[in-house]
């Protein structure tokens, strides 16, 4: 049994996960501040967190935060 496997269902038993698939990781909707996708679901707080890959566009610093390596479009 491997590690992953362990520490994974250790986690499981503590934190409760829902996974949510989207079609789109988000833009703004009709010139307005707000977002679809992802970062619409995080902007509405249908959810908390996501993991994602995600270009970094300034634009959307007022709606998340970025954490771990980004890479600029700009």
């Amino acid at each position: 049994m491997s590690m992953n496997f362990i520490f994974s269902n250790i986690v499981f038993q503590f934190v409760r996960l829902n996974v949510t698939p989207v079609e789109s990781w988000g833009f703004p909707v009709n010139n307005t501040k707000q977002y679809d996708g992802v970062i619409g679901l995080l902007q509405s707080g249908d959810i908390e967190i996501a993991s994602a890959s995600l270009v970094f566009k300034t634009p959307r610093l007022d709606v998340l935060d970025y954490a771990g390596e980004t890479v600029s479009s700009e």
